[in-house]
């Protein structure tokens, strides 16, 4: 039973690979990704032709029940989970780079949050919420009985990674990995230090 798109302006799910996932959006018009259920090992896979963040945030929902996030306010609980993830995997399967230009929050059970695009990102006013490990990667995730063991990185010049004027931050964030074959900084990267 579908309970809304698998596409919005900023995220469009490749349906051949991730049936479930769908897109929705809350009463303030925030992008609400209701991620996979996840596998055994607690990791929800899911995959996109196109996964942007819009200046508005997305949220991704890992709640099974009602509550009120903190960039969409009140959120309904994800129909796809009979478990929390403890690590949510957003893979980019096209030719289109990652544009993250708001807040990203995990609503629900935090967990670590990894975007995988081998064509790159632009971050200009990213960050995180919620988001207990960070793992963003110009390239592919490898897996092995459903865990991510690793990542394959794309050795194209044009698949860099840049943080732009408006910067990056994950202040809130425990660990954050920028994995890229070229990491440009024309903005502020603020991490939280122990």
């Amino acid at each position: 039973m579908a309970y809304g798109n698998v596409y919005a302006a900023n995220q469009v799910v490749d349906t051949t690979k991730s049936p479930t996932t769908f897109i929705d959006t809350t009463a303030n018009g925030v992008d609400l990704i209701n991620i996979a259920n996840p596998n055994s090992v607690g990791v929800s896979v899911n995959h996109y032709n196109k996964f942007n963040v819009g200046n508005q945030g997305a949220i991704l929902n890992n709640s099974k029940v009602m509550g009120t996030s903190q960039l969409g306010g009140a959120v309904y609980g994800n129909p796809n989970l009979n478990q929390n993830a403890d690590i949510i995997l957003n893979e980019v399967g096209s030719t289109n780079r990652s544009v993250l230009n708001g807040a990203l929050e995990v609503f629900g059970k935090n967990a670590a949050v990894v975007i995988a695009n081998p064509n790159g990102f632009d971050c200009n006013g990213c960050s995180f919420i919620n988001t207990s490990k960070l793992t963003m990667v110009s390239g592919q995730s490898r897996m092995s009985d459903g865990a991510i063991t690793g990542f394959k990185i794309n050795n194209d010049l044009t698949s860099d990674f840049i943080i732009h004027e408006l910067g990056l931050y994950a202040n809130n964030t425990n660990d954050v990995d920028i994995i890229s074959r070229a990491i440009k900084l024309r903005g502020e990267l603020q991490a939280k230090q122990d």
